[in-house]
C-alpha cells in the first residue's frame, strides 16, 4: 500500500471511529437489547435475567439494572417470539417455533448447507441435536422456496449413496448430551 492509500484508509478508519463514538450512545440500548437478544437460547434452555444483567455488564453495557433488563425482555417479548418461565429469577428462551433471527438473514448458500445437512447427516446425529436444529432447517427451507435460482433445486438434484451398511445410531440418553 503506498503512502496515499494508507493516508486515506487511516482518514476513512478514523471518520468511522469517530462516527460511532458519537453514535453510540444514542443508539445504547438498541446495541444492550441485541446483545441480549443474542444471548438468549432456544427453547427448552433459559437463561436468568440475573446470568443476562452479568454478561451485559461483562460487554460494558453500564451503568445497567436488574430492572432495564427485565423491561427490555417484557417490551422484546411482546414482539418477538420469547418466552418466560414464572420461576424466580424467571428464565428467559426463544419460544419452541420460533425461527432464528440473527443479522445477516440467511442466504441461500447456508440455507443450501443446512437443507443438505437435514438430508444426509440426520442419521449421524443425536435426537436432541436434531431437535435444536429444527427452526433453522424450517427457515432454510423458506429461505430456498423464496430463491429460483439453483440454490433452490439443488438438494433435488444431490444423492448420497452409502459404500456399506448403514450406520445405527447409538441410544443416548438425551440429559447426556444436553450436558
Amino acid at each position: 500500500m503506498n503512502g496515499e492509500s494508507n493516508h486515506v484508509a487511516n482518514h476513512v478508519a478514523n471518520h468511522v471511529a469517530n462516527h460511532v463514538a458519537n453514535h453510540v450512545e444514542s443508539h445504547l440500548p438498541l446495541l444492550r437489547q441485541w446483545a441480549m437478544l443474542r444471548m438468549i437460547p432456544s427453547y427448552p434452555r433459559k437463561v436468568s435475567t440475573l446470568d443476562l444483567l452479568q454478561k451485559l455488564l461483562a460487554m460494558g453495557f453500564s451503568p445497567l439494572s436488574l430492572r432495564t433488563v427485565q423491561r427490555d425482555l417484557v417490551q422484546l417479548s411482546e414482539i418477538l417470539p420469547l418466552s418466560s418461565d414464572e420461576n424466580r429469577p424467571r428464565g428467559w428462551c426463544w419460544g419452541k417455533d420460533a425461527i432464528p433471527v440473527d443479522i445477516p438473514a440467511m442466504n441461500p448458500h447456508i440455507a443450501l448447507t443446512f437443507c443438505l445437512v437435514k438430508r444426509f447427516a440426520d442419521r449421524l446425529l443425536p435426537p436432541g441435536t436434531l431437535s435444536y436444529l429444527q427452526p433453522y432447517w424450517r427457515q432454510a427451507e423458506h429461505v430456498l422456496q423464496a430463491v429460483g435460482s439453483v440454490s433452490g433445486v439443488w438438494p433435488d438434484k444431490v444423492q448420497v449413496i452409502s459404500p456399506g451398511q448403514p450406520l445405527q445410531l447409538p441410544n443416548i440418553v438425551p440429559e447426556v448430551v444436553e450436558t
